[in-house]
């Protein structure tokens, strides 16, 4: 029996758009694993393990509207977005977005949590940060050598100099 190859995106970070997917991921990765659920739900595996980390601790009894409101996380979505993710009204997206404080106290997860699911890592600059960098490209044409992923070459040669600076001393 030939194994599947599982696809590259598991690498991806997707977007709050994978709390939709919530329940049926919940499902499945009981039966299959995080990592073959995500992929079978089409979202990216490390939004997966968040949002499977919550599903499990409410152990299936938060309601499709505390699973909504976790996409609230991120700042950039709208109450169009989260109805069309679910397939609800508008009017139903804007209710769940004033009721999260009570979902929040019924079905505890923290901001961290929430945010992680949506995609958000610890260290992801915020989204003032990203306005003041494009702005800054926008303006410059560049970024400015600390607001810019190192390289595999850069990354090595800061790595080597940090090694043989703390063994020359």
């Amino acid at each position: 029996m030939s194994r599947r190859k599982l696809p590259d995106r598991l690498s991806a970070i997707g977007s709050a758009r994978c709390w939709a997917f919530a329940e049926k991921l919940a499902e499945r990765a009981i039966k299959i694993g995080v990592v073959r659920a995500a992929h079978e739900v089409d979202i990216a595996y490390q939004n997966a393990i968040y949002v499977s980390r919550l599903m499990r601790r409410w152990r299936g009894t938060a309601p499709v509207e505390r699973i909504a409101a976790c996409c609230y996380a991120d700042p950039s979505v709208t109450p169009e977005d989260v109805a069309d993710w679910f397939g609800r009204s508008v009017d139903w997206a804007e209710r769940v977005y004033t009721r999260r404080p009570n979902l929040r106290r019924r079905w505890r997860a923290t901001l961290r949590e929430e945010q992680s699911g949506c995609g958000y890592l610890p260290d992801d600059p915020g989204p003032m940060d990203l306005l003041r960098m494009r702005t800054h490209f926008l303006r410059h044409g560049h970024s400015s050598p600390n607001e810019r992923v190192l390289t595999w070459d850069d990354f090595m040669g800061r790595w080597n100099a940090a090694l043989f600076s703390k063994f020359a001393q």
